[in-house]
């Protein structure tokens, strides 16, 4: 299994649920290769999930550049693109958008700095500071944030502290990409 399998895979398993995400898939390195624009969604140029495999389908690696990981820059793409989203949608419709990343990578970042400010730009956005207000529902359930790091040296400590959410586990180490599927089952399975 590659990656665009493992996001092909997800992707199916989450259309037996009921709802009906919009989607961002992207693949990085020290730069962002773009698959699927989720403002597409809202400009009705994506419908639903057999255009997102499809455009994944298209996709190829090829001759672009696969060196370094940069998280930051990754996180940075989900804010701009949230931030795009609650202009368009404005600030009450906003406040009912909930909110998956979920991120494949090879063990941490090496390149573009900590993304640990630009996750918490996101959680800012998204719990619009109620998590701390007394007397104020909190937001959490709002943002999910889960980290599938893979790969042999993988760093703990950077990764762990940028998952998100509430309940169920949102970190997940793995020696290979081979047992994604297992722990995709896991997950569906517990939700």
């Amino acid at each position: 299994m590659d990656a665009k399998d493992a996001v092909t895979k997800l992707i199916s398993k989450i259309s037996s649920f009921t709802v009906t995400p919009n989607y961002e898939v992207l693949f990085f390195s020290s730069e962002i290769y773009k698959v699927v624009d989720i403002i597409d969604f809202f400009d009705g140029k994506m419908k639903h999930k057999d255009s997102v495999k499809q455009e994944l389908d298209k996709f190829e690696v090829g001759d672009r550049n696969t060196a370094g990981t940069d998280l930051n820059l990754v996180f940075k793409t989900f804010l701009e693109q949230m931030a795009m989203i609650k202009t368009r949608v404005k600030e009450e419709a906003f406040k009912e958008h909930r909110h998956v990343i979920i991120l494949f990578t090879d063990g941490g970042y090496n390149m573009g700095g900590s993304p640990k400010p630009n996750v918490e730009r996101i959680k800012q956005m998204i719990y619009m500071n109620h998590t701390s207000e007394p007397g104020t529902q909190s937001r959490e359930e709002f943002l999910d944030i889960y980290i599938f790091a893979i790969g042999a040296e993988i760093y703990d400590e950077d990764l762990q502290p940028l998952t998100a959410g509430i309940g169920l586990q949102h970190y997940f180490r793995l020696k290979d990409i081979k047992n994604l599927q297992k722990t995709f089952d896991e997950i569906i399975g517990d939700i």
